[in-house]
């Protein structure tokens, strides 16, 4: 079993990148001295958003070291004609340095001149070649996955990990579904979440925790509280019951179901409290390479 790393794919720009990219064009091709234009008369766009370092592998001048977000963010992209596009695909002529000196040629010389269209223009363009405003803010998290375990089972079970590459490979199956549903949660779930694992108390192999003490030292209402505790239980994160007309909130093993036996948020608490990695690098950070 490997680390999981994230996939290069290529992100439309914001409609906040494009907009500061055509602020800053003249609307024209940033490859001096071509004039030709960005978006004609007809309020069409007749150019292209070019990559500085290429979106996806295989592209002019990748960087792997780049996520994705990086890669669409407006200091690794300018907007060309398309001849001008495909002559700077030759790397050995223009590499990094000399395309990121082009970009900022063009940039200060426009930008107290504006878009060079009018603002309907602008936007009417802008919207149909930006990304939506509203997305799914998930698809931007990304986790550093642990590749071994190796300093959560030393520290929970309070002896030297002697697990083979076969056995390590066994547990990273189970832990990486997991780690992916807790991908798909926006941060103030995950920080719910952060706040169940830490006020909770063992209860077998489980945490456990009522509700009530979570919607007090939260100070979120019940009415707030509970769309969290359900879309935790949805991906199988936290298991919700009622004990004696009591609300209680299970960390149970690790998920509600169809992750095994294996009381994985106990486990990580303990290593948090024994080694000082806090909860909150792991759970809204996505630091969970720190369990090697």
């Amino acid at each position: 079993m490997t680390d999981k790393p994230e996939i290069p794919k290529r992100l439309e720009p914001t409609k906040e990148t494009a907009r500061y990219l055509f602020a800053h064009s003249g609307n024209e091709c940033a490859f001096e001295p071509c004039s030709h234009k960005l978006i004609d008369e007809f309020g069409d766009f007749i150019a292209e958003i070019c990559h500085i370092e290429a979106a996806e592998p295989g592209g002019e001048r990748f960087n792997p070291a780049m996520t994705n977000e990086d890669r669409r963010d407006r200091d690794n992209l300018l907007v060309m004609c398309h001849a001008h596009h495909v002559r700077t695909n030759d790397v050995s002529a223009y590499p990094v340095a000399r395309m990121r000196e082009i970009k900022k040629k063009h940039e200060d010389k426009y930008a107290a001149k504006g878009p060079g269209v009018n603002e309907a223009t602008l936007d009417q363009v802008i919207s149909k070649i930006a990304a939506p405003s509203i997305v799914d803010v998930t698809d931007r998290n990304e986790i550093s996955y642990p590749v071994t375990l190796v300093r959560l089972m030393s520290v929970a079970y309070e002896q030297a990990d002697t697990r083979d590459r076969e056995q390590q490979a066994a547990d990273l199956d189970i832990v990486y579904p997991l780690l992916d549903n807790l991908r798909r949660l926006p941060v103030d779930t995950r920080g719910v979440l952060e706040i169940i694992i830490s006020r909770a108390e063992p209860y077998g192999d489980d945490l456990e925790v009522t509700t009530s003490e979570i919607v007090l030292v939260s100070s979120v209402p019940a009415g707030e509280i509970y769309p969290h505790l359900h879309l935790l239980e949805k991906y199988d994160l936290v298991s919700l019951w009622n004990d004696d007309d009591t609300d209680m909130i299970s960390t149970k093993g690790l998920g509600a179901s169809g992750y095994g036996d294996w009381p994985f948020w106990r486990d990580v608490k303990k290593f948090c409290i024994e080694t000082g990695v806090s909860l909150e690098s792991l759970l809204i950070d996505f630091r969970f390479d720190q369990l090697d």
